[in-house]
């Protein structure tokens, strides 16, 4: 009505709800341009709580010149202190203004309210299914990347098998969850995900008192690559394919990539590492493209 009645007047509005804009984009289709505003990035997060000022990279520069970004960067500054800092307690703006040692209730909180309030307007879901729905998040905080069987969840739960698939996908849709499938998977509501991570690793971390290392570093590299808008699949020779041409193999200092050797476009993403060389990029560095 605002629109239609006051042509001349621009009008910007904001919603903590992506279900909510879902649930009336309909209605705006013609009239709304849409942003999506992801959590922080790695990058985003050190010059919000920092005077620092970096620039965001692209991917195609990380993996042709990655030493010399990470020598730059680390110039006058250690990455890892302040990024085992953000996986657990910075994907969200708040930590500018909130104690971190209170940030893992507030992202609870957050979680409760996408479920408490956002899931049962926008999907009219009953109290009976919010609880089944917790159930299912603790089911996969002790088991990400969770690999499901949706005829035992079902069981479990009590309900359809069509009820667990509609239910991970609007989770999907709120971002607590982010659902990772093999390549030419086809887009269905109806399909069984290979694996299922969190969203963020602050999730995981509010989720679960200590999450597996390997579970945190898959989450944050799905994580940072589809928010600044590449394509993630499964892959069978590594963790992840990208934009259908890169493979990566998340781990540690100790990860040798022996599976990935023979392969031109194959990768080594480690955490603990400040400056990598050759094929193998410090984890952190990927926190940059946004």
């Amino acid at each position: 009505m605002i629109y239609d009645g006051f042509p001349k007047l621009k009008v910007l509005f904001t919603s903590s709800s992506a279900l909510d804009l879902y649930h009336g984009e309909s209605d705006l289709s013609r009239r709304l341009i849409t942003l999506n505003l992801e959590g922080l990035s790695f990058r985003e997060y050190l010059n919000l709580t920092s005077e620092n000022n970096f620039e965001k990279v692209e991917l195609v520069d990380i993996l042709t010149n990655h030493q010399e970004l990470s020598r730059v960067i680390t110039t006058d500054f250690h990455p890892l202190p302040e990024f085992k800092s953000y996986l657990k307690q910075g994907y969200f703006p708040a930590i500018a203004q909130v104690e971190g040692s209170s940030m893992k209730m507030r992202t609870f909180q957050t979680i409760n309210t996408v479920l408490e309030t956002d899931l049962a307007f926008s999907k009219e879901y009953s109290p009976a299914n919010i609880t089944k729905i917790k159930n299912l998040l603790g089911v996969i905080a002790v088991t990400v990347p969770f690999e499901p069987n949706i005829s035992k969840i079902a069981e479990k739960l009590g309900i359809s098998r069509n009820t667990v698939y509609a239910f991970l996908t609007h989770l999907q849709d709120a971002k607590i969850l982010n659902l990772a499938n093999k390549p030419n998977k086809g887009i269905s509501h109806l399909q069984k995900p290979d694996k299922i991570y969190f969203e963020n690793t602050n999730f995981t971390f509010s989720l679960q008192e200590s999450p597996s290392v390997g579970t945190i570093r898959e989450t944050f590299f799905l994580n940072q690559l589809k928010n600044s808008g590449h394509t993630v699949n499964l892959s069978t020779q590594g963790n992840f394919l990208i934009d259908e041409k890169w493979i990566f193999e998340i781990g540690g200092l100790s990860k040798d990539g022996s599976q990935l050797k023979s392969l031109a476009n194959g990768f080594l993403a480690l955490g603990e590492m400040e400056i990598g060389f050759a094929k193998k990029i410090p984890l952190w560095l990927f926190g940059f493209l946004y």
